[in-house]
């Protein structure tokens, strides 16, 4: 529901800014520097996998596979609103909010205000990564299946 400013400033360095990958390598090299303060026990494997969610082949080449327009959002800072009053609207509903120890998109205590705003707000924290955690880490795996399982539908 609200966006670290440190976490803004960092994506603004870099989304919309093109870049020239001609192999799956170097895709995978982009993608490191750009994410690997939040994921810092990745493999090279790891970082292939990765840059084939964000990357699609076009052509002879990968690109990044969004629109490089979100950075005029960004750069005017439309892309942070104040999300609270949507988040407050969740009231009793239970809520499983996963973040990365590391996160500079989540911070800290906002994570820590939302599990006081919504009483039914499961928080788990994924240790050793930043923002977002991949949901493949055991203990994201564990706390959605444990979650899924509370509500019925696992």
């Amino acid at each position: 529901p609200e966006i670290d400013p440190a976490g803004m400033a960092r994506i603004a360095g870099y989304v919309g800014k093109s870049v020239s990958i001609s192999t799956w390598a170097e895709a995978a090299e982009q993608t490191t520097a750009i994410n690997g303060l939040a994921f810092p026990d990745y493999t090279q494997a790891d970082w292939l996998e990765m840059a084939r969610d964000v990357y699609v082949q076009e052509g002879e080449s990968p690109v990044l596979d969004y629109d490089p327009m979100i950075s005029r959002g960004i750069a005017g800072g439309s892309a942070a609103p104040n999300l609270w009053p949507l988040f407050d609207a969740l009231g009793a509903k239970p809520v499983l909010a996963c973040r990365g120890e590391f996160s500079d998109i989540l911070s800290a205590a906002t994570f820590a205000e939302m599990a006081r705003r919504l009483p039914n707000l499961t928080p788990v924290l994924i240790p050793n990564r930043g923002h977002a955690p991949a949901l493949k880490e055991g203990v994201a795996l564990n706390a959605i299946d444990e979650f899924l399982s509370l509500q019925g539908t696992a």
